[in-house]
């Protein structure tokens, strides 16, 4: 079993040519989202999927032809949404089927696919994580093994693994829920002892959504001081970092080749988890443009509501 080269980069295809994404669709009663899959060379997009759920945390496997996703079904009381586990689709919106269900009191949380295009790596999560490998079409889990100790907590988003290089994990962990220690950290097996490459101590000062960049050792990581005010660092394995200034960030990753950043921006004075346009830059800031925004064709936000 081999994992994903960098399980956090699950949206975009490996020739950095198109992003699946999940998009708010405005419907009665407030918007559903839908997974939409966008050309960024041709700025086409085409929806893959919709239906009377919501439509979450896709990825999008490397050989392009399947998009893995997370159903969340309204409950009887419509003030609420259920976990309808882990599902699969064809890139061209056929053969939709669930692959794993939900769980009570947890939430399906997907951090990619391995690198062959044959299984799926998820896990349901409350706060710490023990991710598995389902196969696509057999169906059989495996057990990737722990890498969260248990007296600390992740946010479901925030730690990585690579097959090649050393270390192979790197983690954003806190001591105690929005209020305690912020740590970086990067480890080679699970179970190793982690080192320590960036730490905060602040009561809201969350750090995590580690993205491995594909071409060194290099990580880039998420600040988040309040909602609507979010940056992005690049760390080296010395612990140095530097701020990359990007416009409204919320999520970002590194394009393929790994000289620039691909990222969702926030609206304007945005103060919720909503983007509303896909943006590129050099890793230095410069440059930066946008791919695609979801304004216009029935499209509201893009949704980063609890994932990366």
């Amino acid at each position: 079993m081999s994992l994903p080269p960098n399980e956090l980069r699950r949206q975009l295809t490996p020739d950095g040519r198109r992003l699946v994404l999940s998009v708010g669709e405005d419907v009665a009663g407030g918007p559903r989202y839908r997974i939409a899959l966008i050309d960024l060379e041709r700025g086409a997009v085409t929806r893959i999927v919709r239906d009377d759920a919501d439509l979450l945390r896709p990825a999008i496997s490397p050989d392009g032809t399947k998009v893995a996703y997370v159903r969340r079904l309204p409950s009887a009381s419509n003030s609420a949404l259920v976990d309808d586990g882990l599902w699969l689709v064809n890139a061209d919106g056929t053969g939709a089927r669930r692959l794993a269900p939900g769980a009570d009191g947890l939430f399906t949380w997907i951090f990619g696919w391995t690198t062959d295009s044959t299984g799926v790596v998820f896990d349901s999560l409350e706060w710490s994580a023990g991710p598995q490998v389902i196969d696509i079409s057999s169906g059989k889990r495996t057990l990737v093994g722990g890498f969260v100790p248990r007296d600390w907590l992740t946010l479901g988003n925030d730690f990585a693994f690579r097959t090649k290089g050393s270390p192979s994990y790197v983690a954003g962990l806190t001591s105690q829920a929005f209020q305690g220690e912020y740590r970086l950290v990067v480890a080679d097996r699970a179970g190793d002892p982690q080192r320590t490459l960036v730490a905060e101590g602040h009561a809201f000062f969350l750090l995590g959504a580690p993205r491995w960049n594909p071409k060194s050792d290099e990580i880039l990581y998420r600040h988040v001081m309040r909602l609507n005010q979010m940056e992005f660092f690049v760390a080296n394995l010395t612990g140095a970092h530097i701020r990359i200034p990007l416009a409204l960030p919320y999520l970002a990753d590194w394009t393929s080749d790994g000289t620039g950043i691909v990222y969702l921006s926030q609206s304007f004075g945005a103060t919720s988890y909503l983007g509303t346009a896909v943006r590129i830059a050099k890793r230095d800031g410069s440059g930066d443009r946008e791919l695609f925004s979801s304004s216009g064709g029935g499209f509201s936000d893009l949704v980063v509501v609890g994932y990366p």
